[in-house]
């Protein structure tokens, strides 16, 4: 039996990787339904500590108990067996199956009758467990494409939660990975409020770079810098701008502002005409100068369905995409042949391939983009190609050869910028490009796209975030309800108010 309150603890923690320390004698506990926040910045040691307590690395040194048992998971299915769940950053929910069959996906021989599987009773079962967790507002039936972002994150905790259910877990931990990553405010305010109604039953271990939420979501926070435990703030008494000193130390983070002087050009570089799609409710028409950066905001995603549809992601209706003067063929290929680069939202399922090198990763890109079949036939021009890009564009890494996947979020971030930002892009289009990063990256991600437009690139974003990308961009354009709402001029005396962008989008 426990011997106190705990039901994780987790003692004197510490890991090293090739001489490196990642943690260095980490220790905090977890009670039952509370909310512990785990901070810092990328590199301070929360990804690996994660994967610890997830089965994926094993401690060099240190020990953890969970609810007073000794607790060291070998891999991922030890830890879930042992009742600890992770709801990674990068949603693993399957699109095109019904939340009943995500919940249930991989658990059919606990619901098979007479041998069988239907639809009614995967739906009978599904919903009756959401009715009695807290969640019967999530429509079992419903096809988890058709849900918000938010609403995916409550099919992740649920699947974790009926996972508990079946091995008779009574009191689960669930590692929250940036939950509220890509989501819009009203959604981050559905998701807070649903897990306050499920914390009671299991202990929360939550990260997310955004340190309001933060101190508005835990009963305490745990700060971590260099692998080390650097203090542990009282969040009813902590503010925002507090938390990012003790984030920060001494290390001060650059800001970078767009340029007083432009790129002009004599025509239009990028040059969409009255695009029509599903989401938006009315043609969309817009032009970006060369080395001219143009932010798309809104609480919905009539922005990312305008930067997908740039980047030959997704199809128009109707309308024209024009580079330099020239229509571009539709499709992804078409797109790339026009020089236009896309930087996805979704970095692992989209972006990069995480079991693959750093250097396979820059190296494939630019076979696919630009042609560089020389990169396949001699290694030593991929390698080398790999290594200015990783020189130039900061990544750090320790080998060429180093996974993608084992990178921080920043790192992965980066990246991916690097590998669109070639010196053969005319237009590059960033989805959601600070999402799930810390303020050392983003600041990172600000000056390779200023830089990228000091030489005439034109630069397309699509953000939940315009307070950030404001001090970058030359306009805004605002979605609301489908339509364009406002459009910002950021260059002139009269740039907008944080009210202002707020009211143009809600």
């Amino acid at each position: 039996m426990n011997t106190d309150d705990s039901l994780l603890q987790i003692t004197n923690l510490t890991k090293v990787f090739k001489g490196f320390k990642a943690l260095d004698s980490v220790s905090f506990d977890l009670k039952l339904g509370e909310v512990v926040g785990l901070a810092g910045h990328n590199g301070a040691g929360k990804s690996t500590l994660l994967n610890i307590l997830s089965g994926n690395f094993a401690p060099t040194s240190g020990s953890m108990t969970l609810d007073g048992t000794p607790f060291q998971p070998s891999s991922y299915n030890d830890s879930t067996r042992a009742g600890v769940f992770r709801i990674y950053q990068e949603l693993s929910v399957m699109d095109n199956l019904t939340v009943a069959e995500n919940l249930t996906l991989g658990t059919e021989r606990h619901i098979r009758k007479f041998g069988l599987i239907t639809p009614n009773r995967i739906n009978n079962i599904a919903g009756g467990f959401l009715d009695d967790v807290g969640l019967g507002d999530l429509d079992a039936t419903k096809r988890v494409d058709q849900l918000t972002m938010a609403e995916k994150q409550l099919v992740e905790i649920a699947k974790a939660m009926y996972m508990a259910r079946l091995a008779k877990i009574e009191k689960p931990v669930l590692l929250l990975d940036e939950p509220t990553s890509g989501l819009t405010q009203s959604q981050v305010d559905f998701l807070e409020e649903h897990i306050n109604n499920l914390r009671s039953s299991m202990g929360i271990i939550l990260t997310t770079h955004r340190g309001s939420e933060l101190l508005e979501w835990s009963d305490r926070v745990v700060v971590l810098r260099d692998g080390q435990v650097v203090g542990t703030p009282d969040p009813k008494t902590t503010t925002p701008e507090q938390l990012s000193r003790l984030l920060l130390g001494d290390t001060e983070v650059v800001r970078h502002t767009r340029r007083d002087k432009r790129i002009d050009g004599d025509r239009d570089r990028l040059e969409l005409r009255r695009l029509t799609l599903p989401s938006i409710a009315e043609p969309f028409s817009m032009t970006l100068r060369p080395g001219e950066i143009v932010a798309l905001i809104g609480e919905s995603e009539e922005k990312t369905a305008v930067a997908r549809c740039v980047s030959g992601l997704v199809k128009a209706k109707d309308g024209t995409i024009n580079v330099d003067g020239e229509p571009v063929s539709a499709g992804v290929r078409g797109s790339l042949e026009a020089g236009i680069r896309f930087v996805p939202a979704d970095r692992a399922g989209e972006g990069l391939s995480l079991l693959h090198s750093v250097q396979d990763n820059l190296s494939l890109g630019a076979m696919a983009a630009e042609g560089r079949q020389d990169l396949a036939r001699k290694p030593h021009a991929a390698k080398a190609f790999a290594q200015d890009l990783v020189t130039k564009f900061g990544v750090k890494v320790s080998s060429l050869n180093q996974s993608a996947g084992s990178l921080s979020g920043g790192n992965q971030q980066k990246l991916l910028v690097a590998r669109a930002l070639s010196e053969d892009a005319r237009v590059v289009v960033l989805d959601k490009p600070t999402r799930g990063i810390d303020v050392h990256a983003k600041a990172e991600i600000f000056r390779l796209v200023l830089e990228a437009s000091d030489r005439g690139v034109a630069i397309l974003i699509a953000s939940d975030e315009p307070e950030e990308l404001m001090p970058i961009c030359d306009r805004i354009i605002a979605f609301r309800d489908g339509v364009v709402s406002a459009e910002f001029d950021c260059r002139s005396e009269s740039e907008p108010t944080l009210g202002e962008l707020a009211e143009s989008i809600s």
